[in-house]
């Protein structure tokens, strides 16, 4: 408020004469409006902060409303643009701030996807598999075959269920090679070594090369089948890395040349 002073002269007097004059409002000020990040991917967050002066009321669009303080929190899935708006008598001021979302799947994550896809079709084709032969026993009034069925071949930095029963496998033939700690489902250094180990003392390979293929594979759907073979249960039986019901081939102190053939390469 003002003060404003007016001088009145009667009869030889002079009289000041005091009044007030109220201060003239104006629109409200936006001094800021920023996000923070202004980039996302789907489904991060980012904050929308503000400074504003003389508003009698704050309000965002695109569903954020009337808004108190000086922030909020927003979680938009597209690149959306949100304006301010301050509000009072004399009227209204807005600020516009985009946050920007990245909606692109990098092929990385896209690869792993598609990874993860495979490995359950291929553990519901084993189990499939699996449950197909039970049935076939049961109608011939015989025992459910409980073989592993190696449906891929296998190398160093595979993992999942059938690495595991590949390794309770060597772990039963080459224990002071494989210990039963080191099956993890995982091919590494020493699922290498030891299945090297084990393909020249069954005879599957002159020069073994630590590679998991047809011949490995073949001789071991064989032994498990053979009345030779010393089936146990719950050995993982998929590739996707769920524990289910298997075999664990038990080949002793077998020596070298027991195998069903020679093979080197890629082929063992």
């Amino acid at each position: 408020m003002k003060s404003k002073g007016l001088l009145i002269s009667m009869a030889g007097a002079a009289f000041l004469v005091s009044f007030g004059v109220a201060n003239a409002q104006s629109a409200p000020t936006i001094t800021s409006f920023v996000a923070t990040p202004s980039s996302i991917t789907n489904g991060q967050n980012s904050v929308l902060s503000w400074a504003v002066t003389d508003a009698s009321s704050t309000s965002i669009d695109n569903g954020v409303g009337t808004v108190a303080g000086a922030s909020v929190i927003v979680s938009p899935v597209v690149t959306t643009t949100y304006d301010l708006s301050a509000v009072n008598p004399m009227g209204t001021t807005s600020a516009s701030v985009t946050v920007t979302v990245d909606t692109n799947t990098s092929g990385s994550n896209l690869q792993l996807q598609i990874q993860n896809i495979q490995d359950q079709i291929a553990t519901l084709t084993q189990q499939l598999q699996l449950l197909l032969r039970q049935q076939q026993q049961a109608n011939m009034g015989g025992s459910a075959s409980s073989c592993a069925v190696f449906n891929r071949d296998l190398s160093e930095g595979d993992n999942g269920g059938d690495v595991r029963a590949l390794q309770q496998t060597l772990s039963s033939s080459v224990p002071s090679i494989f210990p039963p700690g080191f099956v993890t489902g995982y091919f590494g250094e020493h699922t290498k070594e030891a299945l090297k180990i084990f393909q020249e003392k069954m005879g599957i390979a002159s020069t073994s090369t630590g590679f998991f293929g047809p011949l490995t594979r073949g001789f071991l759907g064989r032994e498990c089948e053979s009345e030779n073979g010393v089936v146990s249960s719950s050995t993982t039986i998929s590739n996707g890395g769920q524990e289910g019901n298997g075999p664990m081939l038990n080949f002793g102190e077998r020596n070298r040349g027991e195998g069903q053939g020679n093979g080197i390469g890629n082929d063992q």
